[in-house]
């Protein structure tokens, strides 16, 4: 694998863990 490839999954992987932090923070927020 291209070090370039590894560091775009990297990238996007990060960037998904968070979104999905960012929506369970508001989720939590809204139960409160």
């Amino acid at each position: 694998m291209s070090p370039s490839l590894d560091l775009a999954g990297h990238l996007v992987f990060g960037l998904g863990a968070v979104a999905l932090l960012g929506v369970a923070l508001q989720r939590v927020k809204s139960k409160v």
